[in-house]
């Protein structure tokens, strides 16, 4: 990320690509470290946990020593992704305490030193990974026919474990497709702990709702592609329309990007 300011500039004065070129690139570049925090919370919620992904993401940032010197100003660089979900783990929000103690959380959260004051949550997998069950326990059960199911029918065990703050999602008849991952057709599929023996075929009601309220969000995000297409192009071609403008008027003269580098 730390790259995208100059890396146009770098391309097209050191490298000599053309104008297209160089934008290509950018825009490649820039792609991949926006899509690259979505592995990373996949490993976090599967494997690490977010301490330790925190911990991983400021560790392997482009330069240690800077990173090292920006962290007395709360700028690291394993900041972005995961700061946020993580401090909310700190914290019961369904008590008053605990949303009184949110409002100054993140004046304290920037502790390094001190991993044993924090609540480090277990991993339990990846909402992603939950997607695809739901989306697979679904193409499964396309061709049976239950009808309407009844609440009983479902399968959706209680909320349990230390996360407080995680909450069920209201049921919502959008979507009803979807339904069918978490409809218990046959006793047998849950083991003697009354757990699904096949993940990929029966599903939390939970885990569908998760995915129902994704896809209600896609529109949204859909929505705001061409906002940052144009915003994009403020870094790359704005960038190179400024090098070769002409920057004198009358007798004053604006020296270019290219010349500071």
């Amino acid at each position: 990320m730390s790259l995208i300011a100059n890396l146009v500039v770098y391309l097209h004065s050191e490298y000599n690509m053309d104008n297209v070129c160089s934008t290509n690139v950018f825009d490649i570049w820039s792609g991949f470290t926006n899509f690259l925090p979505l592995v990373g919370a996949f490993i976090g919620d599967t494997y690490l946990g977010r301490f330790h992904i925190l911990l991983l993401g400021t560790a392997t940032s482009t330069s240690l020593m800077v990173m090292g010197t920006m962290a007395l100003s709360a700028r690291s660089g394993g900041a972005r992704p995961y700061n946020i979900a993580f401090g909310a783990d700190q914290l019961d929000t369904t008590a008053e305490k605990g949303r009184a103690q949110l409002k100054s959380y993140c004046n304290w959260w920037k502790f390094l030193c001190t991993p044993s004051w924090y609540i480090c949550v277990k991993s339990k997998g990846s909402i992603f990974a939950n997607m695809a069950k739901v989306i697979t326990a679904t193409y499964r059960m396309r061709g049976s026919t239950t009808g309407k199911p009844s609440p009983q029918s479902f399968y959706d065990p209680p909320m349990i474990g230390s996360q407080p703050h995680r909450m069920k999602l209201a049921h919502i008849d959008r979507f009803k497709l979807l339904d069918k991952a978490a409809v218990i057709t046959d006793p047998s599929e849950l083991n003697n702990q009354g757990k699904p023996k096949n993940g990929w075929r029966l599903c939390s009601l939970q885990q569908v709702k998760e995915l129902k309220c994704m896809i209600g969000v896609l529109p949204v995000w859909l929505t705001r592609i061409g906002c940052f297409v144009a915003m994009t192009q403020m870094s790359s071609f704005s960038v190179l329309q400024a090098i070769q403008m002409n920057k004198s008027v009358e007798k004053f003269h604006q020296p270019g990007l290219a010349s500071h580098l």
